[in-house]
């Protein structure tokens, strides 16, 4: 993987990674790294900076219990979160966990992925903002992504069986050794769409745990027109459809 100021820590034995991926959060990188290490002390952590034009580059260098990998230009959410897995795998981890940066998710969470796996094998532990929540938390929802969210988890769950009730949220435990299996391809932000195709295909064992739900900028998060809506919309049918179709040529392939 060619990267930008890269720094490794030495290889140790620890079963879990945490991986960031980050692009312009130099308002919250340094807060979010304190928190993951008071709720992960044990764990390593990976930040793959996306080509970050704000101050953010220059403040993940000060850091030094990290590994670090910085893009020269932004390459896409999926192309980082691809580009993570596969430091997962080079590092021979047995879990990685994923967070994002722009403090929606919170780090003393962490404990309830580690918690799902004591007792039973998860290829993945999904968090999900909509198993538990109260009416005024999802009043503070931008409603066109509640709406986009729930369409197109139903139409996940009708292709798959698995019952999600949130097939966006970043915030994932993922087996090492199940994520061997993947060919993920897609670079952009709907590339976890993808995922969940392929872990169909594989028969991964999924397990959804709640996590807090967190607008906190609503102006932010809020696509302020129905043609960038449906353009999203579109966007994320096309991404599931392509990797159903690969599926299908896969098994018409492996049958012949």
């Amino acid at each position: 993987m060619k990267t930008k100021g890269s720094k490794h820590i030495k290889q140790s034995n620890n079963n879990f990674l945490i991986f960031i991926p980050v692009y312009n959060e130099a308002d919250y990188i340094e807060e979010i790294l304190e928190e993951v290490r008071k709720s992960a002390p044990n764990a390593d952590i990976l930040i793959i900076d996306d080509g970050s034009t704000d101050n953010t580059p220059y403040i993940l260098e000060k850091e030094t219990d990290l590994h670090l990998i910085q893009h020269s230009k932004n390459k896409g959410y999926g192309k980082t979160l691809i580009g993570g897995f596969e430091f997962a795998i080079a590092g021979n981890y047995k879990y990685v966990i994923t967070l994002d940066s722009d403090r929606q998710h919170q780090p003393e969470e962490i404990i309830k992925f580690t918690e799902a796996i004591k007792n039973e094998d998860w290829d993945i532990v999904s968090g999900s903002r909509y198993l538990e929540f109260n009416k005024e938390k999802l009043d503070g929802v931008p409603e066109d992504r509640r709406k986009v969210n729930k369409r197109i988890t139903e139409y996940i769950n009708s292709l798959t069986g698995f019952n999600l009730t949130d097939s966006f949220c970043g915030f994932k435990l993922y087996k090492v050794s199940s994520l061997k299996k993947l060919n993920l391809t897609d670079h952009g932000y709907g590339m976890p769409l993808e995922l969940w195709i392929q872990a169909w295909k594989y028969n991964f064992k999924i397990k959804e745990v709640p996590v807090a739900l967190i607008y906190l900028n609503r102006e932010r998060d809020q696509t302020s027109s129905y043609r960038k809506v449906f353009r999203r919309y579109r966007y994320y049918l096309n991404i599931i459809n392509k990797a159903m179709k690969d599926y299908e040529n896969t098994s018409t392939s492996c049958s012949s």
